[in-house]
Order: C-alpha cells, then sequence, then structure tokens
C-alpha cells in the first residue's frame, strides 16, 4: 500500500490522511491495479482540496490459490458484513433455509426432505446452526424432514419434525 500512496501523492500539495475503517492489509498484485488505485487515491486528495468530499474507492486484487490439486473447481470465501461467527452462520443458515424450502415447497421430491448444511469452510458449529433454526420461521422449515450439519464425513442431525 506504501508503493500506491507514494505514486497517488505526485503532484498533490498538501496532507493527508487515508482512513479506511481499519481495514488493514490491502493488495495489489499488478502495476496496472497499483495504478489504479494510485489514480482514484490522488482524484479523492484533489476532490479534498477543491472543498469537496475526498472519497477513494479502489479495487483490489488478491491471489486465489488452489488447495486441491485434484479437484475441479475454485471454492471462494467472502466475508460478509456480520460481526460474529453466530451472527454468519445464522446468515448463511436462514439464506439456505430459505431458498431451499421454495424449491421443496413446489415439488415432492422424495419421502423426505433433508437439508444437508455444509460447515466445511465455516465456523458453524451446531449449536450455531441450531440456535439460528430456532429463528427461522416455522412455515419455512415446515418442507423440511430433517436439517442436519456436515463437516466434512461427519454428519449430525441438527433439527427434525416433530413426530406426526
Amino acid at each position: 500500500m506504501f508503493e500506491v500512496l507514494r505514486e497517488a501523492s505526485n503532484g498533490i500539495e498538501g496532507t493527508f490522511m487515508l482512513v479506511d475503517g481499519g481495514q488493514g492489509e490491502h493488495s495489489f498484485h499488478t502495476e496496472a491495479g497499483r495504478s489504479a488505485a494510485a489514480e482514484r487515491i490522488a482524484e479523492g486528495c484533489r476532490q479534498r482540496l477543491a472543498g469537496e468530499g475526498g472519497r477513494a474507492d479502489w479495487d483490489e486484487e488478491w491471489k486465489l490459490c488452489l488447495l486441491d490439486p485434484l479437484g475441479s473447481g475454485v471454492e471462494i470465501l467472502a466475508a460478509t458484513k456480520a460481526v460474529s461467527v453466530p451472527d454468519m452462520v445464522s446468515e448463511d443458515v436462514t439464506r439456505a433455509v430459505r431458498t431451499k424450502s421454495q424449491k421443496f415447497a413446489a415439488k415432492r421430491w422424495a419421502d423426505l426432505h433433508i437439508l444437508v448444511l455444509d460447515a466445511r469452510f465455516s465456523l458453524a458449529s451446531a449449536d450455531h446452526a441450531t440456535f439460528a433454526l430456532s429463528h427461522v420461521p416455522e412455515q419455512q422449515l415446515s418442507e423440511f424432514d430433517l436439517v442436519a450439519l456436515a463437516h466434512g464425513t461427519n454428519i449430525e442431525s441438527i433439527w427434525g419434525k416433530p413426530p406426526v
């Protein structure tokens, strides 16, 4: 980021402070990416000197690494706006139940409708997922007979339709 700021300061008179909300590390892997970020930051400085807002937005470049060389795809993890693990799990569980309950409401696909939540790349625990499910409207859960949480090959039942 130092290189980007040094480039952005060329031809700009004054002292500026980058306020990025504690975003920490910034990543640029190409000269084009660094130059584009520097130009946007310089433009923000020029706006500030002109008495305008002085906001600068830029795109960052992050390397993606294939963890499983035998795998057939790339999995990307992205942070959400959630601020805690329980909030992130709740957001993911709620989204999965909402989208899959719509699919199962349209047609009875099998004798049992089972939703398996994959926690492979998540910090989700059975406790977090169960808590999240306790806040899902009953109408959405009614389409499922069982909800399970999978950590690799370990699958744990976390919700089941009450017996009739």
